[in-house]
């Protein structure tokens, strides 16, 4: 498998499950913008970075890049300084166990980190010492749906969970993110019991087989 190395403004096709395909654009290493564009076929010829809505963007874990199926979209010119959103959530450091469904025969109990968080400013392009981030919001009342929805959470991603994620996004039409509605203890879909199971490590190697994709790179 080859090496994709990362640089500013490189557009890459990236799979969500098997035979979905998702737009983003690698910023500031290690972020990722990920813009509300899917595919079946990978034919981004028509498309215009610069009027194509952003879905979120993230920090993605190395893994990430390595084991997703990618391609590199060299026909696309990437947007020079994307214009995001820099609200970000930073939760606790502290475990706690949580349970799905109670129940119900899709009962699941699973760690998690973090209860709530303080909401901060930052900004990829002007990095600032980690700590040292502009607090917009000491704690974030759990009920204010508003700024939680209109907030990312500040945390590197992996792979499955985050290709499981922009799947979501896509069958919900708008930006999900399953990790966050576990930490501000908010109701669960039925629709994230593949993301849970991921989380949670509890997939069959059947299910795993229905919704992976090859770890490939293409130039």
């Amino acid at each position: 498998m080859a090496r994709v190395n990362w640089k500013e403004n490189k557009v890459l096709s990236i799979e969500t499950r098997k035979g979905l395909y998702i737009l983003a654009q690698m910023i500031v290493e290690p972020y990722l913008v990920f813009y509300n564009i899917f595919s079946t076929n990978q034919d981004w010829n028509d498309v215009d970075l610069e009027n194509t809505p952003i879905l979120f963007h993230t920090a993605v874990a190395r893994e990430f890049i390595n084991f997703s199926n990618i391609s590199i979209i060299k026909n696309l010119t990437g947007v020079k300084r994307v214009d995001l959103n820099l609200k970000r959530i930073k939760t606790e450091s502290s475990y706690r166990t949580i349970k799905v469904w109670e129940g119900s025969e899709q009962e699941m109990e699973f760690l998690i980190m973090g209860k709530s968080g303080m909401l901060i400013e930052k900004n990829p392009y002007d990095p600032v010492p980690f700590g040292e981030e502009k607090v917009l919001k000491l704690e974030i009342d759990s009920n204010d749906d508003t700024l939680i929805n209109d907030s990312q959470l500040e945390r590197i991603l992996f792979s499955p969970g985050l290709n499981e994620r922009l799947f979501l996004c896509y069958k919900f039409k708008k930006n999900v993110d399953p990790l966050k509605d576990f930490i501000f203890d908010r109701d669960i879909p039925l629709d994230y019991e593949i993301y849970v199971k991921l989380y949670a490590d509890k997939m069959t190697e059947e299910e795993y087989k229905k919704i992976s994709y090859n770890n490939t790179i293409k130039d």
